[in-house]
């Protein structure tokens, strides 16, 4: 059950998170795999530069995946110490052998790419367990799995559910139907900073829109 309900979320958040980041020319930024200094606190605008260098590697992680016949969300972040932390959240238990399998499509992946492969941190974890996020998100399609599950079991009727990254915020737009009152709009704002919180991110990083712009037939 968890499976099948798994994989429409994940159909959900192909149209969702589509095309969904912004990208910005003009940041600049000293990668940490040309260089062995920690890496600094970064900016919005130079997390939007390693999503418009690393997204396209992603992708390719991705079709990787799926030709294997996995049900997944894919997310990918950045470590304190500069590696690119490859996210892998399965809807049932993680045992060796899967985890093995899938580490060792990633690590193809990239090499495949002429990327070092020391460079890149692989978490194959369970979506349903939560976890400590120790990277800053380059992506948060696990976080909008979380919001979609939670938000289907309650009687909103037709939503949508939007993510990006601007220079100034992560942005999360709901989108309702134009039926719904101010109260629901104020409940479903709740639910999803409570789910925020739930996984481990910190809420006041995240502006939250809620639309009623959804037509009613």
């Amino acid at each position: 059950m968890f499976k099948k309900k798994f994989s429409k979320i994940w159909l959900l958040l192909l149209v969702i998170v589509g095309g969904s980041f912004m990208y910005f020319s003009n940041a600049s930024i000293q990668y940490a795999e040309e260089a062995n200094e920690p890496m600094k606190e970064l900016s919005n605008n130079e997390l939007l530069n390693l999503i418009n260098k690393y997204d396209p590697l992603i992708v390719n992680m991705s079709n990787k995946l799926r030709d294997e016949k996995y049900g997944f969300l894919l997310d990918y972040g950045i470590l304190p110490s500069g590696e690119i932390e490859i996210i892998v959240n399965l809807p049932y238990k993680v045992n060796k052998e899967t985890k093995k399998k899938i580490e060792n499509i990633i690590k193809n992946v990239v090499k495949e790419n002429n990327l070092k492969s020391d460079f890149f941190a692989i978490n194959v974890r369970n979506h349903y367990e939560q976890s400590e996020n120790l990277s800053v998100g380059l992506s948060y399609n696990n976080l909008m799995g979380h919001i979609l599950e939670n938000m289907s079991e309650k009687n909103y009727g037709s939503f949508s559910v939007n993510h990006n990254i601007s220079s100034e915020s992560i942005n999360i737009e709901v989108n309702l139907t134009e039926d719904k009152k101010d109260s629901t709009q104020k409940e479903v704002k709740e639910l999803v900073e409570k789910t925020i919180t739930e996984n481990n991110f910190n809420p006041n990083k995240f502006q939250i829109t809620i639309n009623n712009n959804i037509h009613v037939k």
